[in-house]
């Protein structure tokens, strides 16, 4: 994974948010057997708006970027969010861990909250960036999520209905 991390984080006895972001089809890659990979992971949304300096916000936030060579599987997401969780239990707040992500990683935003619902999530609040729903996602557990849902009219890929169907029915 990367980390983009604000400078003192891990340092400067600070419990942190923290944003873990789910990357999409483009930045698939197994940085184990190839490190070059993680390149990919570099390249895209929240990181990519962090390390050119595009994005400040008003509360330093480290923005983690896991990386998987298939789709996003809920227990393994849940899986690093613990790791990260155990790595860094001085310097998280572990009230406000966030997870977002981008189309495939959106997708698997909607497949997390689907399986782990609010009390087991291990998250604060979610955001979806294009991300295709599963049609039988349980709504009923994300009416106590804080979450964003965005998507473009002209996203060729993944059908508006996917994503705008869930934060709908909530």
């Amino acid at each position: 994974y990367i980390i983009r991390r604000p400078e003192g984080f891990g340092n400067d006895d600070l419990q942190y948010p923290i944003l873990i972001f789910l990357h999409g089809v483009g930045s698939r890659g197994n940085s184990a057997t190839n490190p070059n990979d993680l390149n990919k992971v570099d390249q895209g949304a929240a990181i990519r708006a962090v390390k050119l300096g595009l994005w400040s916000p008003s509360v330093a936030v480290p923005v983690v970027v896991p990386q998987t060579n298939t789709t996003w599987k809920p227990a393994e997401v849940k899986k690093f969010i613990q790791c990260l969780i155990d790595t860094y239990s001085n310097t998280i707040n572990k009230d406000r861990i966030y997870i977002g992500g981008f189309s495939m990683g959106g997708a698997g935003v909607w497949s997390y909250l689907d399986r782990f619902g609010y009390e087991d999530s291990l998250v604060a609040a979610a955001v979806s960036l294009a991300g295709a729903g599963d049609r039988t996602i349980d709504v009923e557990s994300l009416k106590r999520m804080a979450f964003w849902g965005f998507h473009g009219q002209k996203d060729p890929t993944v059908p508006v209905s996917r994503g705008t169907n869930i934060v709908n029915a909530v």
